[in-house]
């Protein structure tokens, strides 16, 4: 893993969670399951994505 300099990690998971907790705020029990599983999929997405690129520049 590498290190990005000056990047805080515990800045950014906070505003992750501000941000995810606005998203879903006044939601259905059921929107919210659907609003992670999109973003699971979109997630699953970008590393198959991230994957073929690594594997496309060892060729």
């Amino acid at each position: 893993m590498e290190v990005i300099k000056d990047y805080d990690c515990i800045a950014e998971a906070r505003k992750a969670k501000a941000r995810i907790s606005a998203e879903i705020k006044g939601k259905s029990a059921i929107e919210v399951v659907r609003y992670f599983e999109r973003g699971s999929r979109e997630f699953k997405k970008a590393q198959r994505e991230y994957r073929r690129q690594q594997q496309q520049a060892l060729k």
